[in-house]
């Protein structure tokens, strides 16, 4: 493949807008080091409300898409920031919606919005308790309100009915389809349910995967002990590691803070693991020849996470451990990455997408959020990655954005061409 830059933007030299101008750079192929393979294939089958400008917009896209698994209508992709109207609750869902389960997953993953019919199927009612990291919000009569946060998710998706292995290996085709379309000859995927593995297995063995896979077992739960699922190679496909989660979400309030947020006094945010269940969970897998990825978006899980993989290390575990996202490291943590062998996904297209929001969360805290160039000057091992379908999986994208986001506080993380297009380049 070859990528040439143009007024200020790199291209594929076999779009058409390219003539010869710019300068060449020949790779063989791109890597994403994480994404959710099974989602964006999805994406293309089932209700989209990404772009969605407003509640009655998501109602109106899922009125003409209809039921989409088991009677429920179940879509993803809304973003309440992009709204002018932000205050929404189960209400207008079940005016148009009275009879039918309703299960709309934000953009980022973090939260949900859903109707009454589908709280009553999951037996969320105004006694129920929020689970440990997640949050049932409530209205001023203490009725569940229709938005979960975080962990309390987990509540409707065990109640909402499994897509069958053949679905399964239809979002899996089209989703590397997608990904051989820009370029992408690599991707880490991450949140791999284990009920999906018999398929990555199945497609594997037949040689159907056109893209190397490497995969991150959903493992909170701890089911991949239960079941005595270890480490496995088969052709292309890599059963590779663990994903666990410290925080939630910026967007949806769940990030978890060292200070207040900016625009919500009292509230720091959602710790979805505490350190020592995250210890106890990490050296298991380790010890089962895992790798350990970690989700953490804000300074106070980051760090919560550097101190687990510090002790980690000073017990001589020399497996790889990743942190995924590090979207706000506070300044004193930023160099332990490097000295404790951490590495580290970055989703460039992050800093764009989040930028009204973030600078209302965070306020001055900007100064030291999304630390691309901040992280490899420290030497810390950096990957770039999009976390598609949250954001698109062209490579482009997040290298593009790497280079010039095009937000005001970013310029000082603003990487050359070469550094950025290195982040994507697979190890092989």
């Amino acid at each position: 493949m070859q990528l040439i830059e143009k007024n200020g933007v790199l291209l594929r030299a076999d779009s058409e807008l390219l003539n010869d101008e710019g300068q060449a750079i020949e790779i063989k192929g791109l890597r994403d080091a994480h994404c959710h393979l099974v989602w964006l294939g999805m994406k293309h089958y089932q209700l989209d409300l990404q772009g969605s400008k407003s509640q009655k917009d998501c109602i109106e896209r899922a009125l003409d898409f209809g039921q989409n698994r088991g009677g429920w209508i179940l879509g993803r992709g809304w973003n309440e920031e992009n709204w002018d109207d932000r205050n929404f609750d189960r209400h207008l869902l079940d005016k148009y919606f009275p009879n039918i389960p309703v299960y709309f997953i934000r953009i980022d993953g973090h939260a949900a919005w859903c109707n009454s019919k589908a709280l009553e199927i999951a037996k969320i009612s105004r006694n129920s308790k929020n689970p440990d990291g997640g949050e049932i919000l409530k209205d001023s009569w203490g009725n569940p309100s229709g938005i979960l946060i975080d962990m309390a998710l987990e509540m409707i998706n065990l109640v909402v009915p499994n897509p069958s292995d053949v679905e399964i290996e239809q979002y899996i085709l089209k989703a590397i389809e997608l990904c051989l379309g820009v370029g992408l000859t690599e991707v880490h995927d991450m949140d791999v349910h284990i009920g999906w593995l018999p398929v990555f297995e199945k497609l594997a063995k037949e040689k159907r995967l056109g893209i190397d896979i490497k995969s991150y077992i959903r493992a909170f739960d701890e089911k991949y002990l239960e079941q005595n699922i270890h480490p496995n190679r088969i052709n292309n496909w890599y059963l590779a590691g663990l994903k666990f989660y410290a925080d939630g979400a910026l967007g949806s309030r769940g990030a978890a803070l060292l200070e207040d947020y900016s625009d919500k006094k009292g509230h720091k945010g959602i710790v979805l693991m505490g350190q020592d269940e995250l210890l106890k969970k990490a050296i298991a897998g380790l010890n089962h020849g895992f790798e350990i990825a970690t989700h953490a978006i804000g300074d106070r899980a980051n760090r919560m996470v550097l101190d687990v993989y510090q002790a980690i290390r000073k017990d001589k575990f020399t497996g790889k451990l990743r942190i995924e996202h590090a979207q706000i490291v506070h300044p004193n943590d930023l160099n332990r990455f490097a000295e404790n062998n951490i590495e580290v996904t970055i989703q460039p297209m992050f800093a764009i997408s989040d930028k009204n929001m973030a600078a209302q969360r965070l306020g001055e805290r900007l100064r030291y959020s999304y630390p691309w160039k901040s992280l490899l000057e420290t030497g810390a091992n950096v990957f770039g990655s999009s976390d598609s379908p949250i954001e698109s999986h062209d490579p482009l994208s997040g290298i593009n954005a790497l280079v010039n986001s095009g937000v005001p506080w970013q310029e000082g993380e603003h990487l050359s061409w070469e550094d950025a297009v290195s982040l994507y380049k697979p190890d092989a």
